[in-house]
């Protein structure tokens, strides 16, 4: 019960009611949810909306504005999302509040989310409403965009509040988004991760075309026969590993938690860079840190159980390294496919909205700030640079500055972790109050 009437943790609870759910079919979009989050946010944080320059960007796009005191610093971008992944109907019975009731119960808040990403756009809220009330003003100018798409790729809202700021200011000193975190293991011990690049994603989708019929007379090699045959052909065949600078980064700043076989390697990665490799592919995590990884997420065949398909498909997500390219990945998708499906025709699709290409330094003044606000505020743990899985909208800002981060100022637990995109997404309060104590003293002590 000692959260049911806290303040910041009310109003999450409130905004995470509004199912603020993106599609990639944009026509399924209900943008009335999106119009009754910003006028919640608006009347949640009237001080805010007085104080600081807000316009709304491609109608839902939020991008607020501090004006900062000396005009000849570069500004800061902090940047989060506002839209939520939809709810598998097949797993509403399996939450344990409704997904979008916003309960405050057990110590967390629950609901579609109150992790990903509504816990940052507002925990940056209230560190500004308490700034605001210590009469804070930014050196810089600081400028918070909260993206409506950010699921779906960003091309509505990011994309859209880039040319904006990209007219209106040119460069930044930083951009800092959600993505690495604080990782907590089983024993308790805490490694912050700051993400120093991502992997792009791109979407492919293999079509098969092949003549159908009844499925009681099925021949030897059918369109769904080739599907499988292709998908399990693709499975066997993963693109190559590459040793990229980011990943180097990584093993040299984590060095000391490996056993000594791994620490030689790392040390002579150069020489034993394959067996590294390899060594490296047997947890799926630093797997996907050396190659682009492909999952099979939707298939399509027939609608009707006694009918053999004339056309069949397969949609693959793929996140690439960065630097890799879209030929690459469709050459080897080709590939495998000329080998692997027989007698009927078919053909690849490759949908992607930009790659990510920048690395950040680790070397750079904005990296040692935020290293240094973590371990002020959450003691002196070790803070390493991570290449971040999955993708963010600070693919979409890149071209503003060369110091682009991603990092979410909270402790997960593998568990809580796990929650992300899945059934009974939760944030705990205590952390979601941490959360606003980081974004406060960020500001305050650097900008």
């Amino acid at each position: 019960m000692e959260y049911q009437n806290n303040e910041a943790i009310i109003n999450l609870s409130n905004g995470v009611k509004i199912p603020t759910i993106s599609h990639l079919n944009y026509d399924l979009t209900d943008n009335s949810k999106f119009e009754e989050f910003i006028n919640y946010l608006q009347k949640t944080y009237p001080t805010i909306f007085e104080n600081l320059n807000f316009r709304r960007i491609n109608n839902y796009g939020i991008l607020l504005e501090f004006k900062g005191s000396n005009d000849s610093l570069k500004p800061i971008l902090f940047t989060a999302h506002y839209d939520v992944v939809n709810i598998d109907k097949n797993t509403i019975n399996q939450w344990k509040y409704e997904p979008f009731s916003g309960a405050i119960e057990e110590g967390y808040i629950w609901g579609r989310g109150a992790l990903d990403d509504k816990a940052s756009v507002f925990a940056y809220l209230e560190a500004i409403k308490l700034l605001l009330q210590e009469n804070y003003e930014p050196s810089r100018t600081l400028c918070f965009a909260f993206g409506q798409d950010e699921e779906v790729g960003g091309t509505q809202g990011a994309c859209e509040i880039l040319k904006v700021l990209k007219e209106e200011y040119g460069e930044f000193e930083m951009t800092l988004d959600e993505g690495g975190e604080i990782e907590e293991d089983k024993n308790g011990n805490l490694s912050a991760g700051i993400g120093i690049c991502e992997k792009g994603r791109i979407i492919a989708t293999i079509k098969i075309e092949q003549e159908g019929g009844h499925a009681s007379r099925p021949s030897k090699n059918y369109s769904t026969i080739n599907l499988a045959n292709f998908i399990k052909e693709l499975h066997k065949n993963q693109m190559k590993q590459i040793l990229t600078p980011a990943l180097c980064d990584y093993l040299d700043s984590t060095y000391n938690n490996y056993d000594t076989w791994t620490k030689f390697l790392i040390k002579n990665k150069k020489i034993f860079k394959n067996i590294l490799l390899k060594k490296l592919s047997g947890d799926k995590s630093t797997d996907a840190m050396t190659r682009n990884t492909m999952a099979i997420t939707i298939l399509k065949a027939s609608d009707t159980i006694n009918v053999i398909p004339e056309h069949v498909e397969a949609t693959i997500d793929i996140r690439l390294l960065p630097g890799q390219t879209i030929d690459y990945v469709k050459n080897h998708l080709e590939k495998v496919a000329k080998r692997s499906i027989k007698g009927a025709k078919f053909e690849i699709q490759i949908d992607s909205n930009g790659l990510p290409q920048v690395i950040s330094s680790k070397n750079s003044d904005m990296y040692t700030i935020l290293e240094k606000e973590i371990k002020q505020n959450f003691g002196n743990i070790e803070v390493v640079p991570v290449m971040v899985l999955g993708g963010t909208d600070s693919k979409n800002y890149e071209v503003l500055s060369k110091n682009v981060f991603r990092f979410l100022p909270i402790i997960l637990t593998d568990e809580e972790g796990s929650k992300m995109h899945s059934t009974n997404e939760n944030i705990k309060c205590d952390k979601y109050l941490k959360m606003i104590d980081f974004y406060k003293n960020l500001l305050k002590n650097n900008f």
